[in-house]
């Protein structure tokens, strides 16, 4: 008897423990950030890391956008912050720039970086978070901005 108490307690604990096959990265609440499990990594936030990501919302005219995680591979990271105090339509003035109706991302440079920012809303709960993509790799910002990757990799779970 205490063999098959022992076993289902086995097997109890190997199914509770199965990992999900999707690799993300919670943001808040039931939101995600998809990862590529093969390169992308969730790292501690450093100094620099801080830093660069504060510099390229200045001279994005970005403010009030804390840092809340970070994920690198060899060729890029991504920051993921949280706009406070900010609402759609002010964040999506930003972004519009003078041009109602387009596309909400922009493309810039800081010192020889390029960069990939969109803020991705759900307007259904009024969550938002802000995807900033940077790399010295061009070709690879520039595709990511093309296909709109931000919108591909977070994911709002009601």
């Amino acid at each position: 008897m205490k063999n098959v108490f022992l076993l289902l307690f086995i097997l109890f604990t190997c199914a509770c423990s199965t990992q999900n096959s999707e690799n993300t990265l919670l943001l808040g609440g039931k939101d995600k950030l998809i990862l590529q499990s093969d390169i992308e990594k969730v790292v501690e936030i450093d100094k620099n890391m801080l830093k660069e990501y504060e510099s390229i919302l200045n001279i994005n005219k970005l403010e009030n956008i804390p840092l809340h995680k970070a994920v690198k591979t060899k060729d890029y990271t991504i920051y993921i912050g949280l706009p406070l105090n900010s609402t759609f339509d002010s964040i999506r003035a930003i972004f519009e720039n003078g041009t109602p109706g387009s596309d909400l991302k922009v493309m810039s440079k800081y010192e020889d970086l390029n960069v990939y920012l969109a803020p991705v809303f759900n307007q259904s709960s009024s969550r938002m978070y802000l995807f900033m993509m940077v790399s010295n790799k061009s070709d690879l910002i520039i595709r990511s901005f093309n296909e709109n990757i931000a919108i591909a990799k977070i994911t709002f779970i009601k």
